[in-house]
């Protein structure tokens, strides 16, 4: 089971080849921090660059160096998806994977699937400002400090598709039945 050590461990990982030719930082967030806070089984790890307003080729290359690197330093699969017109029908959480991202680098870690972000929002607190809901709204550092807000409800922060909202109703349910095992 993928625990914080091993959110941390990739972060660490990521952030180590981000700083060697960048000032960016890295931050793991959303679901895996919720469900590691709740002991809920994570499925995979995103990790948010946040990047602020920069020019497309430049972040490309960024995340073609990060992913060449990656790949030669780990010896894992990498693949890269830009975001530019990667909007609404195929998307969760409605039109707004090319409104906040520039794009995603996929790692297949052996141990889970990680998707490093790399955000349009300059800095954590404003990349979590636009998640869709409330139970995402937690990250951790490089140093493994994590802030997250345990929810007392459910509270949507952005329009999301159907599919989305059942997931999220689900994860809901199992955070209280963990909670009422207390």
């Amino acid at each position: 089971m993928i625990g914080r050590e091993e959110i941390l461990r990739q972060l660490r990982k990521v952030q180590l080849i981000i700083t060697a030719d960048t000032e960016l930082q890295v931050y793991a967030a959303g679901g895996c921090i919720r469900d590691e806070h709740f002991g809920l089984p994570i499925k995979d790890v995103d990790l948010i660059v946040p990047v602020g307003d920069a020019d497309e080729k430049a972040v490309f290359s960024v995340m073609e160096r990060f992913a060449r690197s990656y790949r030669a330093m780990f010896d894992e699969p990498v693949t890269i998806t830009m975001a530019y017109g990667q909007s609404a029908p195929c998307r969760e959480t409605l039109g707004d994977f090319d409104e906040r991202l520039y794009g995603v680098v996929k790692l297949q870690s052996p141990l889970c699937e990680v998707d490093v972000l790399f955000s349009r929002y300059g800095s954590i607190i404003e990349v979590l400002s636009h998640f869709d809901c409330n139970l995402n709204t937690g990250y951790m550092n490089t140093l493994g400090f994590v802030d997250y807000a345990e929810p007392l409800e459910l509270v949507w922060l952005e329009p999301v598709s159907t599919s989305r909202e059942l997931r999220m109703l689900n994860k809901w349910k199992q955070i209280q039945e963990v909670r009422d095992a207390y």
